[in-house]
């Protein structure tokens, strides 16, 4: 007799088919003047961690210098209060920039809307900053992950350009505060642009990054953070000034105890059906 699934029992009992965290807060990043083409609704599921309820955080104009979005909601839908801005610093004019991953396939997937259209900088020594405060005690007391996307860019690019930007994280007091990654793209071509995979960059150092990585890669990862407040960095490269993300994601690693009542739950489920099936 075939032994019941895992995905059975997730159905059988109510439980999750995979428990891979706790809360999430999900935000996408959306350029002015789109009409709201580029939002997500509360029933979108999108991400590398598969949420709904993302948060929109949408430039009021071209050349805007601060987004915010105040009290996020988590993939519940409920209200964290936690907040969202954006801003630039270093030498540039504090600039941003509408950018989209032109000629590109049309947007069909809750996962194009949010990887296709991006906010950042095209000024010259302008330091992208994307900064989260305010995170509540179900993210800080387990710790959490963060997630940042970018879909890459091939509207305005000529095909000779490139982008290479380093991604880093600011959480003092954290093991993972400092953390870099590299991310970058050519200005055409199919490494140019979100292509409907997600990719992980571990590359840590423009010295590792090889021309070869160009377009090989559309999200990071941030582990060990556990403060309330993070700010995540973007500097231009050498090549091309545009500092950008499409995303980020917010998720609380699971308690201990959350584990265990699943494992406990789990396995009371387990032992049901096999005596059913005795039967």
């Amino acid at each position: 007799m075939n032994k019941p699934s895992t995905a059975l029992l997730a159905l059988a009992f109510g439980l999750p088919a995979a428990a891979s965290a706790g809360p999430v807060i999900s935000l996408n990043l959306i350029p002015n003047d789109t009409g709201g083409a580029y939002n997500l609704q509360a029933e979108d599921v999108a991400g590398v961690e598969a949420r709904a309820n993302w948060n929109n955080a949408v430039a009021t104009a071209s050349n805007y210098g601060t987004v915010s979005a105040s009290n996020l909601v988590n993939d519940l839908g409920a209200a964290t209060g936690a907040d969202f801005s954006y801003f630039v610093t270093g030498s540039g004019q504090g600039r941003g920039g509408s950018f989209f991953t032109a000629g590109t396939a049309p947007e069909a997937t809750p996962d194009d809307l949010m990887m296709k259209a991006s906010l950042g900088t095209f000024d010259a020594g302008g330091i992208t900053n994307y900064r989260i405060t305010g995170l509540p005690t179900d993210f800080t007391g387990p710790g959490y992950r963060v997630y940042a996307y970018w879909g890459g860019k091939s509207a305005e690019f000529g095909p000779d350009d490139t982008i290479r930007d380093t991604y880093s994280i600011t959480a003092a007091g954290d093991p993972g505060d400092g953390a870099t990654f590299v991310m970058g793209y050519t200005g055409s071509g199919a490494d140019s642009h979100w292509d409907g995979t997600y990719a992980l960059s571990t590359i840590t150092s423009q010295d590792d990054f090889e021309a070869s990585d160009l377009g090989q890669y559309n999200y990071i990862l941030f582990e060990g953070l556990s403060a309330d407040s993070f700010t995540i960095s973007v500097t231009q490269g050498a090549e091309r000034r545009h500092g950008q993300l499409s995303g980020l994601q917010v998720v609380a690693i699971p308690e201990p105890s959350t584990y265990a009542a699943l494992f406990g739950a789990f396995a009371l489920g387990w032992i049901l059906l096999r005596r059913r099936a005795r039967r």
